[in-house]
């Protein structure tokens, strides 16, 4: 019996080890054919996307200037370096530098990276630092699109068309931006204006140079020290004591004789009732 026993544990043993092997090998070929496929399928993917991606951003950029408006009079543009701020309403505020003639009355218009164009109004020009400003509002294309980039500003008249060079970061509306854009940079060794030179301090007088070289005051006499803490103690004092209620005095107890009824006779330290002589009304 035990032999049966044995055997048959040594074959279901056998049956488990074999399973666990078919199990691996199995898993291990499926996954080994799944990640060859993925890897063909990434690279045909990947030579698809080169091929019509350019061809479509192409195209796009072609639409985008042939829906420019143009104007009859001049034919030629010229792009104008430039900063643009992304303002809180979908807007963008470019800026020309410094040298650069805006122009109020020319039309203008914003170039984005991705073809997409839209028509810049002229707001005039920084206070501090003089510089023309536009405002143009971005399109619904180029509000989906991460990380955004600055427009180009284009301008009617010139001679050369916009650059080809990745147009940097546009930067975004906050404190700093704005004290970066309207701060002039006057001179070459700190872009913010030098500050003014503060007026000298007065001339002390006499008695205030004497005052300052006499002696310090004393310092303050220390605080007295401290009583040191009371302890309590167990005992209570005089008044409580007083206050307190006595221990009052047990009853004495009365006897067996008078709790059952009889009348044993007066208690001690009672005096005991007057009686009358026999014969006596």
């Amino acid at each position: 019996m035990r032999r049966k026993m044995m055997t048959s544990l040594v074959a279901l043993i056998l049956t488990l080890v074999v399973v666990v092997v078919v199990f691996v090998s199995s898993s291990y070929n499926i996954n080994c054919h799944s990640r060859d496929l993925l890897l063909s399928y990434s690279e045909t993917l990947t030579l698809a996307l080169n091929s019509t991606v350019p061809q479509s951003l192409h195209e796009a950029s072609n639409h985008a200037l042939a829906e420019l408006p143009r104007d009859p009079r001049r034919r030629s543009r010229r792009s104008v370096p430039h900063e643009a701020v992304l303002l809180p309403d979908w807007e963008a505020l470019v800026l020309l530098p410094s040298g650069a003639n805006g122009g109020g009355g020319e039309e203008a218009s914003c170039l984005f990276s991705n073809g997409a164009a839209s028509p810049a109004r002229f707001v005039g020009s920084v206070p501090s630092s003089g510089r023309a400003a536009y405002r143009c509002v971005l399109p619904g294309g180029v509000r989906r699109l991460r990380p955004f980039r600055s427009p180009r500003l284009v301008l009617p008249g010139g001679d050369g068309a916009a650059g080809e060079e990745p147009s940097p970061e546009m930067l975004r509306w906050n404190r700093l931006a704005y004290e970066s854009l309207s701060t002039p940079t006057t001179s070459s060794s700190s872009p913010r204006a030098s500050t003014p030179a503060q007026p000298p301090p007065p001339p002390r007088s006499a008695a205030s140079t004497t005052q300052s070289t006499a002696a310090p005051p004393p310092p303050p006499p220390p605080p007295p020290p401290l009583a040191p803490p009371r302890r309590c103690s167990a005992a209570p004092t005089p008044a409580l004591a007083l206050a307190l209620p006595r221990n009052r005095r047990r009853a004495p107890r009365l006897p067996r004789d008078r709790r059952r009824g009889r009348d044993p006779g007066p208690l001690p330290g009672q005096l005991p009732p007057a009686t009358r002589p026999p014969g006596a009304r």
